[in-house]
């Protein structure tokens, strides 16, 4: 019998079978469609961005044949960053292990991801976009549950790390297990930004012991893509040739051990535009043991084209705290011109390098905290050259070096030597012991060179020189050459530490010197010192200096003459520089300022000079000027303003007064007493203006002038200067200069007036000035010198080329002899255009009387012309010409006629021959010369005489017995003799007066020659200064006898003569 319990128990088992059954064919179906659908997409996508804290974006979902499809899944950048995404991927497919995974184990068969692209970025505060994920997944307590994926596949990958970037990445991991039950095989390939190819591949056990292999590897890598990589433009990373690259590793029982080898070809620098291409390799071996943290470096080595071989080993002992290292290196003899090419800066400079470098050895030991503890090793150069361009720097240099430990430094001690160098070597010797001490960490530094010398293109240097705590020191330095010194107590600079602020970037510069002394010739700067406080300074919109700069001297002397105290104070800032000057010089100040741009200070620099109470007195000796005339007292104030440019030149303005100038001249008598000095003038590149010079003498003499001078620095000068002294009085003139003035003058009573004005003209490269000399009724009374000089008045014309450079061309002149003394008359006693005029109404010198003088001239072109001379002269006329010129030095000329001139008024001019001929006189007389000494005369006369109805031809007893120098009587000698024929000949030439002939004759009615007096040839010379001496002496003994002379005067004794006597 059926139990109605038990039948409805099996009723509701199989509805809750078929309800079941039907779930279970209905959900699958309905989760596949809901999955697809965008609202699935949409809330996953929002619950992986609550999970990440980071916008997802999932555009598609897909689940087919037992595997999950994605696409277009992204990940969003924080805040922050730029709007692109940090992570996309094309198309992703998961394919789970279901009946594992719904049991519990996170197994899957495969998962593949196309078209992954990861971009990581570092905002300007340093936060990776991949941060705030990295937080929350660290804050997640990780699983204990083992993760296995058989098959992980990654293609079409880039990885982008801010501005470099990897593509064509592709990656294969097979049985990936994270507790490490199975062991994984990988393989990774990818390209770099350079399009070089690189494969990483291996096996990996990720277990408590892990286990790794791996080969990373790249057949060809070119060395060109090196410095796009580094975004470099160094010289010294190679621009062409290839490299491989092999490096592999391996882990077992916590120890890894690595092998590394990069070879490389055909390299060459960029930097170097010839030399030969090189190869070589770097090697590394090392291993690390994970267990006992220390790491070993069996060795290191670089090889270079067989010219360089550089060695390292070592061990690190608790790299992970202590990091206790031992440390041994070496490197290969050298040749050090072989690897020239190593270093560009060398070829840009034009700078070649050679020497050797000895093989060389450093054995170190020390610890992280305490740095080196000891350490050993030498390293020696020798045969060092150093050359730019052709100039030869330095040969044959030496330096070795030993290495050692002291305590708790490293010190390195040496010496630099050079004892022969080969000729022009700018270098020629070199003594400089040294020593340099480091800290263990090689931080602290300080260094000494005890006793420095050396020799630089024969200038000798010695000194001694310290650095420690960024402070240079240099102490008892002497420089000697061949025509200076200098000598410096002590130098100290303190090295500039970059400083970086918020918009600048700052150098501090501290430098103080005292006790320099500085000679050159005559000149000598003593005990100079100076001190810097300031900082170069430099931002994107450019640079500056700021702080401040003194500099001061005891005194500057030049030729023994001092200069007290000059002192400059100089102050900086960003817009520009300003220094002070201030010094005393003999007895009065100076002082002056500027501003300039230090980095340029010849581009612009503005100044204000200020001179006061300079005394003039030692001014002539200070300045080296040597000669009779000398500055002997006075004050002299300046003022001068104005700017420099190196491209427009010097603009200034310059005022200058002088007071109280006294003047000295020859054995120190004084020319000048009471001068003054007023200049007023402006410079404008090569133009300079003078405003005005005022010059003052006494009270009365008074010069202006003002002007112009175009390229007034240059040979080639060009412009115009008017002058003019306002009427004076010639007694106010001699009583101004009357030292200057000969003894005749000082001694003489003048009278009258002149005045002055004319211009100065350059003119390629000739200085002409022109003027003239007004003259008031002029007059010289000067018994001591025998001149009296009456009346002169007219217009004075001067024309001076004061050069010396071009040749004045002279007037023309008529030949000046007897035969044509007839046309020569009528030629000066002709008028010619109009001239200036002097007239003078009475002159005397010496016993020689003119009377109404007429002085035509005229002047131009550097040459003063007389076109003629007017005057009476012992009863006759005095006609003449001539003219005077600079040309380096006087030049000057003068022609004369003489037509009847009275002997008898001539012997009565002179008491002392008073009656000894008469007759009329007619001659020539020309002379010419040359500066101011006798000596510089040349020239000739000729003079005859001739009877007229009012004078006969007589010649006295007494001038015959004294032509005789023996006592006449006798009829022929009882009165006057008649003469028919009388003549003199000389020539002038180097200072001497020599007759050529003198002839006084006479033949009666019956044609015999009674009377013939003739000069005798070896008695016919006399110098010039000695006949002017006794002409002179002849007046005043002439003047001293009352008159004297002449017929029945008393008889003197006979006198020696210099005439031949014939009878």
């Amino acid at each position: 019998m059926k139990n109605p319990i038990t039948g409805k128990c099996k009723k509701i088992l199989l509805y809750t079978a078929i309800v079941l059954v039907g779930l279970a064919i209905i959900l699958p179906v309905a989760l596949t469609k809901y999955i697809a659908t965008p609202h699935a997409a949409s809330r996953i996508s929002g619950m992986i961005s609550d999970v990440i804290g980071q916008p997802v974006v999932i555009e598609q979902i897909d689940l087919s044949g037992g595997a999950l499809h994605l696409k277009g899944l992204s990940v969003a950048n924080p805040e922050g960053f730029p709007l692109s995404r940090l992570l996309s991927v094309d198309s992703m497919t998961i394919i789970p292990l279901w009946l594992k995974l719904l049991s519990g184990h996170r197994t899957f068969e495969k998962i593949e991801l196309e078209g992954i692209a990861v971009d990581l970025q570092k905002n300007s505060g340093g936060v990776w976009n991949f941060s705030q994920m990295q937080r929350r997944f660290s804050s997640v307590k990780p699983s204990s549950a083992e993760i296995l994926i058989h098959q992980l596949k990654i293609t079409r990958g880039a990885l982008q790390i801010n501005d470099q970037r990897l593509a064509g990445l592709s990656l294969n991991v097979s049985d990936f297990a994270n507790k490490g039950s199975e062991k994984s095989g990988f393989n990774l390939a990818f390209d770099d930004p350079g399009h070089n190819h690189y494969t990483l591949s291996g096996k990996a056990r990720l277990d408590k012991e892990p286990e790794l292999d791996l080969s990373l590897s790249s057949s060809s890598v070119s060395l060109k893509s090196l410095s796009g990589l580094l975004r470099s433009k160094s010289g010294y990373l190679p621009e062409q040739g290839n490299a491989t690259l092999l490096v592999t590793a391996n882990l077992r029982n916590g120890i890894v051990n690595a092998r590394g080898e990069v070879g490389f070809s055909a390299a060459s620098l960029p930097a170097v535009a010839t030399g030969k291409a090189f190869g070589g390799n770097l090697t590394l071996v090392a291993g690390y043991d994970l267990r006992k943290d220390v790491l070993t470096i069996e060795t290191l080595t670089l090889h270079l084209n067989k010219l360089l071989a550089i060695r390292a080993s070592g061990t690190v002992r608790e790299l992970k705290r202590a990091k206790s290292f031992v440390i041994d290196a070496g490197v290969d003899e050298i040749d050090v011109a072989s690897i020239y090419p190593l270093f560009p800066q060398l070829a840009h400079g034009k700078i070649t390098i050679g020497g050797r470098l000895d093989k060389s050895s450093l054995h170190l030991t020390g610890n992280a905290a305490d740095g080196i503890s000891s350490a050993t090793g030498r390293i020696g150069f020798s045969h060092g050259l150093l050359k730019q361009g052709e100039r030869l720097i330095f040969n044959d240099l030496t330096v070795n070096t030993v290495i050692s430990s002291r305590g708790k430094s490293v010190v390195a001690v040496g010496k630099a030597t050079q004892t022969k160098s080969e000729a022009g070597a700018l270098l020629e010797a070199l003594d400089a012991p040294f020593q340099v001490t480091f800290d263990g960490h090689l931080k602290s530094i300080k260094a000494k060179i005890p006793a420095l010398s050396a020799k630089v293109k024969g200038v000798s240097l010695t000194a001694r020189a310290f650095y420690a705590d960024e402070i240079g020191v240099m102490e008892g330095a002497a420089v000697r050459g061949k025509d200076f010194t200098v000598s410096l107590a002590r130098l100290s600079i303190r090295l500039p530490v970059k400083q970086v602020l918020s918009r600048f970037v700052r150098y501090p510069v501290i430098a103080d010197f005292s006790g320099c002394d500085l000679q050159r010739g005559d000149a000598l700067l003593k005990k100079l010192s100076g001190k810097i406080r300031g900082a170069y300074v430099y931002n994107p919109e450019g640079k500056w200096l700021e702080g401040t700069a003194q500099l001061a001297a005891e005194k500057v002397a030049w030729q023994g003459k001092e200069a007290g105290a000059p002192a400059i104070n100089a102050a900086f800032s960003k817009a520009g520089g300003k220094a002070d000057f201030t010094a005393t010089l003999l007895g009065g100040s100076i002082k002056g300022d500027a501003v300039f741009n230090p980095f340029a200070p010849l581009e612009k620099v503005g100044f204000r000079l200020n001179a006061k109470g300079i005394r003039l007195a030692g001014v002539s000796k200070y300045a080296g000027i040597k000669g009779d005339l000398a500055l002997s007292g006075g004050t002299l104030d300046t003022v001068c303003n104005g700017r420099y440019a190196k491209s427009d030149g010097l603009f200034c303005h310059l005022e200058a007064a002088g007071n109280n100038i006294a003047v000295t001249g020859k054995g120190g008598k004084s020319l000048l007493s009471s001068g003054g000095a007023i200049v007023n003038g402006d410079l404008s590149g090569k133009k300079l203006v003078l405003n005005q010079l005022l010059l003052t003498a006494g009270k009365d003499l008074v010069l202006n002038a003002s002007g112009a001078i175009e390229n007034a620095n240059l040979p080639a000068r060009q412009g115009r200067i008017a002058f003019n002294v306002p009427s004076t009085s010639l007694a106010a003139l001699v009583d101004t200069f009357i030292n200057a003035m000969p003894r005749s003058i000082q001694e003489a009573t003048v009278k009258g007036g002149l005045a002055t004005e004319g211009t100065i003209n350059l003119q390629e490269g000739k200085i002409l000035v022109d003027g003239a000399v007004t003259l008031a009724n002029i007059g010289i009374d000067a018994p001591s010198g025998n001149m009296k000089v009456s009346g002169i008045n007219g217009l004075l014309p001067l024309s001076l080329d004061l050069s010396g450079k071009v040749v004045a061309k002279p007037p023309n002149s008529s030949s000046f002899n007897r035969q044509n003394y007839a046309s020569l008359m009528e030629q000066l006693r002709r008028k010619t255009e109009k001239v200036e005029t002097i007239t003078i109404v009475s002159a005397s010198f010496s016993g020689l009387n003119l009377d109404s003088v007429k002085l035509r001239l005229r002047a131009s072109r550097g040459v003063t012309e007389i076109i003629s001379l007017d005057s009476s002269l012992y009863g006759g006329t005095l006609l003449g010409k001539g003219f005077i010129t600079a040309q380096n030095g006087i030049l000057y000329r003068g022609d004369m006629l003489i037509n009847e001139l009275s002997l008898v008024q001539l012997c009565k001019a002179f008491p002392a021959i008073a009656g000894y001929i008469s007759g009329k006189i007619d001659g020539v007389l020309s002379i010419q010369g040359k500066g101011k000494q006798l000596t510089g005369i040349s020239g000739f006369t000729e003079f005859w005489a001739r009877e007229t109805a009012g004078e006969k031809m007589l010649v006295s007893k007494e001038f015959l017995q004294r032509l005789s120098g023996k006592k006449l009587s006798g009829f022929f000698f009882s009165s006057d003799r008649a003469y028919d024929h009388a003549g003199i000949k000389a020539s002038l030439e180097k200072g001497y007066l020599t007759f050529d002939s003198l002839d006084i004759s006479h033949t009666n009615f019956l044609g015999v020659r009674d009377l013939s007096v003739t000069i005798a040839p070896s008695q016919n010379r006399i110098a010039i200064d000695h006949l002017l001496n006794s002409i002179k002496e002849a007046t005043v003994r002439g003047k001293s006898s009352g008159g004297a002379a002449g017929k029945g005067a008393p008889a003197t004794a006979p006198v020696e003569t210099e005439f031949k006597w014939d009878e």
